[in-house]
């Protein structure tokens, strides 16, 4: 509880092989089931983005490739809004085999966040997180092929402009975001994305968008919430 110890681990771990199939069974139940298949999804996510002393079997990463596409494009809120939660930048962070092919589904199911109007439930503080780890990514892994965000369907191809996407959604939130933590997370990736584009200044055309950004940034610095005000300023300075 004080954090100064590790923690015994468990005499019995139940293995991965044996609980996914259960997750990915209960994922085709029917909405009359829609409660458990929120908690197969945050049970998936959880598993596969535990850490793992061997790499994951292929097949389970495919089925979860699957059900997370069908996940992020799905008309229902609260299933978007759970794998958003139980997934965040830590999906990219280990960087699985295949894992940009998701790239498009995590930003259109970040923006269908950020523009919900339910504050208590929606898991804004992730998918602005998200956004901003996105935005960072080099340009050549929007160039490999991605899967489209279309609800049971699997195209894959290419979207170079789509950090120009994330760029806008940024832009957005860091002007109207209601929740100030997810605020100064825009925020702050808009300030990573200035100094991105002013280093490289001498390599490339200005981006069109730098001084939008920048302007968002000094308009922070007015706004009526001490803690979006201080990162803008700390960020201008």
């Amino acid at each position: 509880g004080d954090n100064q110890a590790t923690p015994p681990l468990p005499e019995l771990v139940p293995p991965i092989t044996l609980v996914a199939p259960w997750c990915f069974q209960a994922l085709m139940l029917s909405d009359a089931f829609h409660r458990g298949k929120l908690f197969a999804y945050r049970l998936l996510c959880n598993i596969v983005l535990s850490s793992q002393d061997v790499p994951l079997p292929p097949g389970l990463l495919t089925q979860f490739y699957r059900v997370v596409h069908t996940a992020l494009t799905s008309s229902d809120q609260s299933t978007v809004n759970t794998v958003v939660r139980y997934c965040g930048p830590r999906f990219f962070s280990l960087q699985f085999p295949g894992f940009s092919l998701l790239l498009l589904d995590f930003i259109h199911a970040a923006n269908t966040v950020v523009c919900c109007q339910e504050l208590r439930t929606s898991p804004r503080t992730e998918a602005m997180s998200i956004l901003g780890t996105l935005l960072s990514f080099p340009t050549m892994f929007f160039q490999l092929p991605l899967l489209q965000p279309t609800a049971k369907e699997f195209m894959a191809r290419s979207a170079p402009d789509a950090k120009e996407h994330v760029v806008k959604i940024l832009l957005r939130s860091g002007k109207t975001e209601s929740s100030g933590v997810a605020r100064c997370i825009a925020l702050s990736s808009l300030g990573i994305f200035i100094y991105q584009q002013l280093s490289q200044v001498n390599c490339m055309p200005v981006h069109p968008k730098i001084k939008e950004a920048i302007n968002t940034l000094l308009l922070a610095l007015k706004f009526n919430h001490k803690t979006v005000a201080q990162v803008a300023s700390d960020i201008l300075l």
